[in-house]
């Protein structure tokens, strides 16, 4: 078996993801769904900050700063013995980070905050602690990793959408920031990617494409 280059796994999956027009109608078919509310805050915490699902779905309401916009990276959701869940410290140094939010996103993770917090309430769960999952199971307990697919191809199949991963959301929040002008130090810091080269294949991708169209739209306009 060929060993898998960790470093180039985005040049080989440069199609999974969505372009600005898809991403905007996922969300609204996600809206208009009767999918698990969690679903929604997930996928735009996802799109709008590039984080892993691992990091996600071990995180608490302490981690995020409200004031600065910003979320602590200091853990991610692994399996131990007996496939029980565990959380762990992240794998390498640069995923140990702060990820800033946009302030749209951070509005709907409060909104989000209150209403968990009622619906705990109801079940009589603690909710006076700063440690309690933002994303959690009917039991207040960390989500398996495959909550998220199943909210995705609920949405995807449902609408008849472009087939993603969840993995997906992050490979979109590079492209995109790219397209949007952020620098590859940036978007490399955001995502914490361990190798330079990570970030750089996403990079080159986006330019690729945006040179591909700036041909086409020169010889449209030429016409001749």
């Amino acid at each position: 078996m060929i060993p898998v280059n960790k470093d180039n796994r985005s040049g080989h999956n440069l199609e999974n993801y969505f372009d600005r027009a898809e991403l905007e109608h996922f969300f609204e078919c996600l809206n208009d769904d009767d999918n698990d509310p969690q679903a929604n805050v997930f996928f735009r915490l996802a799109a709008f900050s590039g984080m892993r699902k691992s990091e996600m779905l071990c995180l608490q309401w302490s981690d995020i700063n409200f004031s600065k916009n910003t979320v602590t990276v200091s853990k991610t959701q692994s399996r131990g013995d007996n496939a029980r869940l565990l959380v762990q410290s992240p794998k390498t140094a640069r995923s140990n980070r702060t990820v800033y939010l946009d302030p749209k996103t951070c509005h709907i993770l409060q909104q989000w905050k209150l209403e968990q917090r009622t619906q705990l309430l109801q079940y009589g769960f603690n909710v006076n602690q700063g440690h309690n999952l933002i994303f959690a199971n009917e039991n207040n307990e960390m989500c398996q990793p495959s909550k998220p697919r199943k909210w995705l191809e609920h949405t995807l199949s449902k609408y008849d959408l472009k087939h993603v991963t969840v993995h997906a959301f992050r490979h979109t929040y590079a492209t995109l920031a790219f397209e949007a002008g952020a620098s590859i130090k940036s978007v490399q810091d955001q995502l914490g990617h361990s190798s330079y080269k990570t970030t750089l294949d996403i990079y080159t991708a986006v330019t690729d494409k945006e040179k591909n169209e700036a041909t086409e739209k020169l010889a449209s306009y030429l016409n001749f």
